[in-house]
């Protein structure tokens, strides 16, 4: 007992010790090539680090034009609030700086992104306002406005749209319980038109009830005439890793998925967590959790 007592305090000044000279930062990653598998080689990617009074996370895509929008949440420390920024890159990779394009009195990420028709919406997650709002673009790429509020009364993460046919599915995890910080439970909620305020919830919610599943990690995708999502795995800490999930079966009635790869956060020694992908076009984004010197 003493030994384990002892092994305890040297292993609690070991984590002051290194917690005053590092932070732990999330990051964003990017490669620009034809490889788009979720499993791809990291070690590959270049960079975008904030400063360091900040961190960048939940990066989300789009190319046109010529370039590509990197949209993503921002977030100072000494605020403690999040809004959603923007980075242009060329087809080199070089990258403008970032500026905000959306902020709002509430904590605002994940900036999930659908072009329908010609107009192009953002679904950030607002959990702090207790709904899941659509904004549309006024003005590319830095003017939005608030469409509706499609989903009230809510405590929902991370949400996601994915067309099928005339039929829209809302992928979205939900708060467990009252008070509870647990957003492990994926639900899916279905409606004709994208802009509707009557969304029916699917017979078999909650569809996945996993830490390790539950919660979304990007847009989903088809590859191969297959689609995909990706989901973050809290199970060792928030966003440490991400599982890549084939749906096998989705309608009004059914849902089916199983999990094909991982993406562990190994590819190189200060990464500490990884927990969003998205890819358009040439270009692959992700995001990280690294051990950075202050």
């Amino acid at each position: 007992m003493l030994f384990r007592s002892w092994k305890l305090i040297l292993n609690k000044i070991t984590w002051e010790i290194n917690n005053a000279f590092h932070l732990d930062q999330w990051c964003l990653l990017f490669h620009l090539g034809q490889d788009r598998s979720p499993a791809t080689s990291f070690h590959r990617f270049k960079r975008l680090l904030p400063p360091k009074d900040r961190f960048w996370a939940d990066p989300h895509v789009l190319h046109r034009n010529g370039r590509y929008y990197i949209f993503f949440e921002e977030l100072l420390y000494k605020d403690n609030k999040g809004f959603i920024s923007l980075i242009e890159l060329d087809e080199k990779g070089n990258a403008t700086p970032a500026r905000t394009v959306l902020e709002r009195p509430y904590h605002l990420s994940f900036p999930f992104l659908f072009e329908s028709g010609q107009e192009l919406f953002m679904i950030p997650e607002t959990h702090a306002n207790r709904s899941i709002e659509l904004y549309r673009c006024a003005q590319f790429p830095d003017q939005w406005t608030l469409a509706q509020t499609l989903i009230g009364g809510v405590n929902a993460v991370d949400t996601t749209v994915w067309q099928e046919g005339e039929t829209y599915y809302l992928f979205t995890p939900l708060q467990r319980q009252e008070g509870s910080a647990d957003h492990d439970e994926l639900h899916i909620f279905f409606a004709d038109k994208l802009t509707s305020s009557e969304w029916r919830p699917h017979p078999m919610n909650p569809v996945v009830r996993d830490v390790k599943t539950g919660r979304q990690a990007g847009k989903m995708f088809r590859l191969n005439d297959k689609l995909y999502r990706m989901a973050q795995d809290g199970s060792k800490h928030y966003g440490y890793c991400m599982h890549l999930l084939e749906i096998e079966k989705l309608s009004k009635t059914e849902f089916r998925e199983k999990k094909v790869d991982t993406v562990l956060p190994q590819w190189a020694p200060d990464v500490i967590a990884t927990h969003t992908y998205n890819h358009v076009g040439q270009l692959t984004v992700i995001d990280a959790m690294i051990r950075r010197r202050k």
